[in-house]
């Protein structure tokens, strides 16, 4: 399993089912792996929408001592 650490959502990674609480799909890239590097097929730029006032820094997520 894929998963998100700022949203907790989960994808199989084999075939990029998502499992409990995910919202969204995965998205899927053709990979192969070439000495110790993957390397992956991308057709278009890869973009990431968020809203800006959602975003909370790792020790809000993960809590601080």
């Amino acid at each position: 399993l894929l998963t998100c650490t700022k949203h907790l959502w989960q994808w199989d990674l084999r075939s990029g089912e998502m499992k409990g609480a995910a919202e969204r799909p995965v998205k899927m890239y053709e990979a192969s792996v070439s000495g110790d590097d993957v390397m992956i097929q991308v057709e278009q730029e890869i973009t990431y929408d968020y809203d800006e006032e959602d975003d909370f820094d790792e020790d809000d997520f993960f809590g601080s001592d």
